[in-house]
Order: C-alpha cells, then structure tokens, then sequence
C-alpha cells in the first residue's frame, strides 16, 4: 500500500464500542493516526466521524465541543453528525455511518488508490463496494472480537485493532478500564481465523 495520502476514516462510536470490549477506555486519537500512518507506510489524511450527544449534564457536551476543536486544531478533518431526542432524557447520533459512506465516495472520486476505514459497521458495505469498483482498495481496521462478517469479508485487507493498540501501548498511549485484568482482556468470541488478510506486527 503506497500512496502519497490515504484517507483514514474513524467511526468513533463503533471503534469505541469495539475498544471498550478489549477493556481499552481511553487513547490518544492522534497517536492512533500516526500509527496507521506507519503501517501505511505513507502520510494520512484523518477523519473522525462523531457527533456532539447532548446529555443532561451540559458539561459533558461542552467537553465534546472542546473536544472536536483540539482534533480540528491537530488537522483532524471532523465529519459532525447530529442528535435526536429518542426520550424524554435520552438523545441519540445520527448521520455518523452515512458521513462515513460519503467520505469513503468521495475520497474514491478524487482518486485515492487506497482508504482505511475504521468501523465495522455493515452498513458502509455498499460505499466501500462503490470504491472497490472505482479501483480504490479498502482497509478495514477492527477488532478480532468484532465479528463484522459482511465489511471484513469484503474489504482488501482487515488490520487488527489489537495490533494497533499494542503498538500504542508501548508509547504509553493507552488507558485500561480495569487495571487488575489482563490487558485485552474479553470473553468474547475471537473471528481473526474468518479475517481475509489479516494484518498482525
């Protein structure tokens, strides 16, 4: 994979979720992005998919906003979905998957050769198709203990997202929720032997 730029793409809630289940509850975006970088082996251009969920606490949604700068101000292309009001005290994202979709078109209409996608979100298999038609190559990082069939059966190469944590964890870039259990520790079920390419350091 050479390119001058590769697009990388972050959903951030699904590669949360995949994170919180290898007890992974904090990290450095940044340095996530430089890590793909090297086993790109070429610059990228990050994007972070996310949205501002307003909670009753107005602090936390301060913080995102805050947050959501400090990436901008870092070059992080913020793609901002919006919330919905699913009850009376509860909102929930919208739009985050389908900012994903167009970015993955739109990276693939301006002739990128390569994309890295970071979500194992089904629903993006019809983007990542389009591009794979229009010559792009498209590599999915998720996690082993993510079974993502449909986008990991497709994409070019699958890139485990424990590797890409362990090569952060030697950087200290890593935080645990629990400090007592091993590192990545789950009981979920491992699907690495269904992954096509699979990339380990």
């Amino acid at each position: 994979m050479k390119n001058i730029n590769i697009p990388v793409i972050i959903d951030e809630m699904n590669v949360i979720h995949q994170l919180h289940r290898i007890n992974v509850h904090g990290l450095s975006w940044t340095s996530f992005y430089k890590t793909l970088s090297y086993y790109a082996n070429s610059n990228v251009i990050p994007y972070f998919a996310c949205a501002n969920v307003e909670s009753q606490e107005k602090v936390i949604h301060s913080n995102r906003t805050t947050f959501f700068n400090a990436l901008r101000e870092r070059g992080v292309n913020v793609l901002e979905g919006f919330a919905v009001k699913a009850s009376k005290n509860h909102r929930i994202e919208k739009g985050v998957d389908v900012l994903v979709a167009l970015q993955i078109y739109k990276e693939a209409l301006k002739g990128a050769r390569d994309i890295i996608v970071c979500s194992a979100d089904s629903d993006l298999v019809p983007a990542v198709k389009e591009a794979q038609d229009m010559g792009v190559r498209v590599h999915v990082v998720m996690s082993d203990y993510t079974p993502g069939c449909e986008l990991s059966t497709i994409a070019d190469r699958v890139i485990s997202l424990e590797t890409v944590v362990q090569s952060m964890l030697e950087r200290g870039k890593v935080r645990f929720k629990d400090q007592e259990r091993p590192y990545l520790f789950t009981d979920a079920e491992c699907y690495k032997q269904l992954r096509k390419g699979l990339l380990y350091a």
